[in-house]
Order: C-alpha cells, then sequence, then structure tokens
C-alpha cells in the first residue's frame, strides 16, 4: 500500500524580512586563492565573515571571469538565500538577545530597589518593636509600684488589644458559696462560744 506524502508546507519569513538582490562583484582571485579545508579544521569563523560579500551578495550570473553551469549557479544562488536568511536570523537574536539583558538589568534594578525598601521597612519595625518593648516595661514597673501603693486600684488595671491601659470599674462583691458557707461555721462557732459561758 503506497504510503500518503503530506505536502510540503509554505513557512513564511518575517515581514520584516527580504532578500537583497546580488548585486556585488565576486573577487574570484580571493576565493581561489583561500584554503578551505584549513579554515575548515580551524573553525575560523572570523575568515569566514570577510568573505560575507561574495558569499551572500556576489553576482555570479553573467560574470565574464567565470563561466558557471546553470544548475552550480541555481545551487550558489539557492546558498546566497540561505545564507542572507541566515544572517537576518543572527541579527535578530543578537537584537533579542540585547532586548532581554536590557530588560533583565531593569529588573534586576527594582529587585535591588524592592529589597533596599524591605531591609529600610524591617530596620524600622524592629526598632518600633524595641521602643514597644521599652515602653512596656516602664508600664509593668509603674504598675508593680501601684500595687505595692494602692493594690486594689492595681488590680483594676487592664491592657486592652490596641495596648491601651484602661482602669476597670469596681465590680461587687460576688457572694460565693464557699464565701456563705465560711459565714455559717463563723456564726455556728459564736453561737457555740455563748452557750459555753
Amino acid at each position: 500500500m503506497a504510503s500518503r506524502r503530506k505536502p510540503n508546507r509554505t513557512v513564511s519569513a518575517p515581514d520584516n524580512f527580504h532578500f537583497e538582490r546580488a548585486s556585488s562583484r565576486i573577487d574570484w582571485d580571493r576565493l581561489a586563492g583561500t584554503n578551505v579545508a584549513s579554515l575548515q579544521r580551524r573553525g575560523d569563523a572570523a575568515m569566514l565573515g570577510k568573505f560575507i560579500g561574495d558569499v551572500a551578495m556576489g553576482n555570479a550570473r553573467g560574470d565574464p571571469e567565470m563561466e558557471t553551469h546553470q544548475t552550480h549557479l541555481k545551487a550558489f544562488e539557492m546558498l546566497q538565500l540561505q545564507t542572507q536568511y541566515l544572517l537576518f536570523c543572527h541579527q535578530t537574536m543578537r537584537e533579542r538577545h540585547a532586548e532581554v539583558e536590557r530588560r533583565l538589568a531593569k529588573l534586576q534594578s527594582h529587585e535591588e530597589a524592592y529589597k533596599r525598601k524591605a531591609a529600610v521597612r524591617k530596620e524600622k519595625i524592629r526598632a518600633l518593636a524595641a521602643d514597644a518593648q521599652a515602653q512596656d516595661d516602664v508600664l509593668q514597673s509603674y504598675h508593680a509600684m501601684l500595687e505595692m501603693a494602692d493594690p486594689e486600684k492595681a488590680a483594676r488595671i487592664a491592657w486592652t488589644d490596641d495596648g491601651r491601659v484602661v482602669l476597670q470599674e469596681k465590680q461587687p462583691l460576688r457572694r460565693t458559696r464557699r464565701h456563705k458557707a465560711a459565714q455559717k461555721k463563723f456564726a455556728k462557732a459564736q453561737q457555740e462560744t455563748r452557750w459555753v459561758r
């Protein structure tokens, strides 16, 4: 059973890209004097950059200095288009990398600023906590002095949830069962004392 081949999808280049027409004169003598095998072995990318004009933009069609087979000429022109697109991709990646670096530097700057603000805020909170503790120590000292001078009033001192010191109303004395039992026992003891006399 013959396999169904999917049709090739056309991938369009970005809108800001277009192929340039090859119009530069190719320096065939310089190309002929280049040791390609040595360049490939050494991985000399810098040397490749010197031939971008000839390879990517050189016009090999109708050059009187070089007789080129039409099939070879088409292959060369296809390589030129590929080179142009790769150069565009390389430049786009460099620009995007630079933009990412700028944004990253900006984010790092904001992060440092937030860290400084957080450190200042933390220091203020620490100072406020120390001040509150000192005030609480003073209040505790005053309360201890009040307990010695007026225990009843000291017992009515209370602290609210928001840190305020209030004086509670004097509560009436409640007669508990234990208190009533003690009173009855005391009265019975007094009565027995009178009978003995």
